[in-house]
């Protein structure tokens, strides 16, 4: 498919369709677009890796079967120290990646510190995806914020072990230094990544993670605006409301929790005792196994207190 061409009186192109590898000029109408939409794009190299000001008009970007891209921008990182003001993908508001297998993070630090107007991100169906936001090979201490982002799913990535791979590791078999992308697991989130509006969290059939929250800064407000929580098919989980984070749940309304095989608590009764201390009014919560609802809070009357509708189901819809 050839892309659209803008007219000849526009200084930019709103759309831009690819269905094929983005060369010379195709390259910098793409570059220009508001709303890129790619398919099969047969490259592996980053969208930026010289053009610091690349796509700083792109708005809505979605890619799909993209299996030689192995991600979207990045900036070494003596390089990154460099740098004053990026300005690719800093009107990005929604990003979809879909089925594409070759793809083993999205963005550098450097670009996803740029991010100010990203509102939703979807991921699904991508692997050798390990982490997000990929380390830079620096000592990387700054603080990611998504200010503006609202909705997060996460779905059908086997190899997934972190949001921000800033953290190193000793390896107690080789005594190396190593990043978090060849580690054993840790928490899907941390205090160096910050989501003070997200509304929305989705993650599932991760096969890693064996912890949602991590470690969290009391100030950093991260989870405070959340509504709707769905976690299924993640094989690792172990609990869903540590100590913690009870204080950033209040506004939780909905709660989708489905077929973790280790899963070794829903909600005990102090954390149910605690979440109607702080005023958390769940309107429905959903459990995919109607064996849970033993586990889910004992006695059940503490669960009644916190929300208004609990359904369970054998299968799930």
């Amino acid at each position: 498919m050839a892309p659209i061409q803008p007219r000849d009186s526009d200084s930019s192109t709103k759309y831009f369709v690819c269905c094929d590898t983005i060369v010379g000029g195709g390259k910098t109408l793409a570059e220009r677009a508001e709303n890129l939409f790619l398919t099969n794009v047969g490259t592996t190299n980053p969208f930026i890796d010289n053009n610091k000001g690349a796509f700083k008009d792109l708005r809505v970007l979605y890619m799909e079967n993209c299996h030689y891209v192995e991600n979207l921008a990045k900036i070494p990182g003596e390089e990154s120290k460099h740098i004053q003001q990026l300005t690719a993908f800093s009107n990005l508001s929604v990003l979809n990646i879909v089925d594409c297998r070759g793809m083993t993070y999205l963005f550098s630090a450097s670009v996803a510190q740029g991010l100010v107007q990203l509102q939703v991100l979807l991921v699904r169906n991508c692997p050798a995806m390990e982490v997000i936001i990929g380390s830079e090979g620096t000592d990387n201490k700054k603080v990611i914020k998504f200010a503006q982002l609202k909705s997060i799913v996460l779905k059908a990535m086997p190899k997934l072990k972190s949001f921000y791979g800033h953290r190193r590791y000793i390896n107690s078999t080789t005594t190396e230094s190593t990043d978090v992308s060849s580690v054993h697991p840790a928490s899907l989130f941390d205090k160096m990544v910050v989501f003070p509006s997200l509304v929305e969290l989705k993650i599932i059939m991760l096969k890693v993670a064996s912890d949602v929250w991590g470690e969290n800064d009391h100030e950093n407000k991260s989870f405070c605006q959340l509504k709707f929580l769905k976690v299924s098919r993640c094989d690792e989980l172990e609990i869903i409301f540590p100590l913690s984070m009870l204080h950033r749940l209040k506004n939780l309304e909905k709660l989708d929790i489905k077929f973790c095989s280790k899963l070794r608590n829903v909600m005990s009764p102090w954390i149910a005792r605690d979440l109607h201390s702080n005023h958390v009014n769940l309107l429905s919560i959903i459990l995919a196994n109607p064996l849970w609802m033993a586990k889910f809070v004992e006695p059940l009357q503490v669960c009644k207190k916190i929300c208004r509708k609990i359904v369970h189901h054998l299968l799930p819809y």
